[in-house]
């Protein structure tokens, strides 16, 4: 391993600069062009400064109030889901699957994959006539549900996309923590009799 030298510093800046100028051009600047014109009305050609009339205008609007609340609903709801599904998956490949590299393969699948396809497959899973989510719960005897065109399962349904949607990265991440573990102390706490749960909350889960 080389050890670091102040000489090579510029050189390190040089080859960071097209991607830095890539991140400022594209993610920082709009971002502070967006806040700026937070504060303006008009045409994109003709814009006026208003002050904080924008932001009044909003926070008297109900929609506003009415899609806080349903953001609020869906972080709420799909974070700790995803969390502890994700826990339960990756402790399962962990511990009871060994050709875990297959297993990981499948389930990052979908992190690489485009937005837009896995939209398709989501949208197809979910079609109210020929989806296979209702194929299954009527071999159950569940009458087949609109998932997509119900308002009232609008948001159940956002729930399900955004916690599948989470599973891979999040199983990948937890399966990496669960490697950094000591088997040493899987091992000692197996030979005075501690159980799986034990192990598992005891030794597992403060170590993620």
């Amino acid at each position: 391993m080389r050890k670091y030298n102040p000489e090579n510093q510029p050189k390190a800046w040089l080859f960071l600069l097209p991607s830095l100028g890539v991140i400022l051009l594209f993610n920082i600047y709009p971002l502070l062009r967006s806040f700026w014109m937070s504060f303006q009305k008009g045409s994109l050609l003709k814009l006026q400064y208003t002050g904080l009339d924008n932001y009044q205008k909003v926070i008297a609007d109900p929609v506003f109030h009415k899609a806080l609340l349903n953001t609020a609903l869906y972080a709420f709801a799909v974070v700790p889901v995803a969390l502890l599904i994700s826990v339960i998956i990756a402790w399962i490949i962990f511990e009871k699957i060994k050709r875990k590299s297959f297993f990981e393969t499948i389930f990052f699948m979908p992190y690489v994959t485009s937005t837009i396809a896995i939209g398709i497959v989501f949208r197809y899973f979910f079609n109210g006539d020929y989806g296979i989510i209702n194929f299954f719960l009527g071999l159950i005897g569940i009458p087949a549900v609109n998932w997509l065109d119900n308002v009232n399962m609008s948001m159940p349904t956002l729930i399900i996309f955004g916690v599948w949607t989470s599973l891979a990265f999040n199983i990948i991440i937890l399966l990496a923590g669960l490697r950094n573990i000591d088997p040493e102390h899987f091992k000692i706490a197996k030979m005075f009799g501690a159980t799986d749960r034990e192990i598992f909350w005891r030794i597992t889960f403060p170590q993620l």
